[in-house]
């Protein structure tokens, strides 16, 4: 009988200070940090991925000619040297143009050409396509 009355009066001493029986609340849960390096985008590794055109703006340069800015992003981990190859189409002729640069890792960078194609000319009937290359294209004449 002794422990049923230390029961009883351990249940009123409890009601008595305000407080009700009841386990100890759980500890916190711990925070489990685990480090992933995330795969690499469509599959392809991002220390290799060729830098593309995001922005070009094409203006009269000062010579008359056509003036290409164009803004390359690099979201690769490494730096690149490469090639910026401009190829304008206009009245059924096409001309090309290519100027050599270099683009951080992981930012963005303005390079800027010149074509020899009178602005004028090419503004009247526009034709514009710009690549980014590890090799200088080579002119061949026929």
């Amino acid at each position: 009988m002794g422990r049923t009355r230390r029961a009883v009066l351990t249940a009123f001493a409890g009601a008595v200070t305000g407080g009700c029986l009841s386990r100890e609340p759980d500890p916190p849960p711990r925070t489990t940090v685990t480090e992933q390096t995330p795969p690499a985008a469509d599959g392809i590794d991002t220390s290799t991925r060729t830098p593309e055109v995001v922005d070009q703006q094409v203006s009269r340069g000062s010579d008359g000619n056509v003036s290409i800015d164009a803004t390359i992003r690099n979201d690769a981990p490494s730096g690149f040297e490469g090639y910026l190859l401009a190829e304008l189409d206009s009245q059924g002729r096409t001309v090309s143009s290519q100027t050599r640069f270099e683009v951080e890792p992981l930012s963005e960078r303005t390079v800027s050409l010149t074509a020899p194609l009178d602005y004028e000319t090419f503004d009247a009937d526009p034709g514009l396509r710009l690549s980014v290359g590890t090799e200088p294209i080579s002119t061949t004449t026929a």
